[in-house]
């Protein structure tokens, strides 16, 4: 690692795989499927969202073209997102 006036520089760090499992379960998702995650941040309005839920959510309409809704459970604290169209 090495040092300089701003931040560290990390030298042979390998680079992760991507995860694989959001673009399968998109793949197996129908209308009506829906899949959870953990909310972890609240947004300025006091909505509890997930950024996992949210990058799902975009890779299921950019990669995809698939409409999903979210509804939050602020008792179990997680985010639920369902294949709409």
């Amino acid at each position: 690692m090495e040092k300089t006036d701003f931040m560290e520089v990390d030298k042979n760090v390998p680079v992760p795989q991507r995860a694989k499992e959001a673009h399968e379960a998109l793949a197996n998702m129908e209308i009506g499927d829906s899949v959870v995650f953990t909310a972890d941040f609240t947004t300025k309005t006091g909505s509890k969202r997930s950024h996992e839920g949210e990058s799902f959510r975009l890779l299921a309409s950019r990669h995809y073209g698939y409409k999903m809704v979210s509804r939050t459970d602020q008792f179990n604290d997680t985010v639920r997102f369902w294949r709409v169209e």
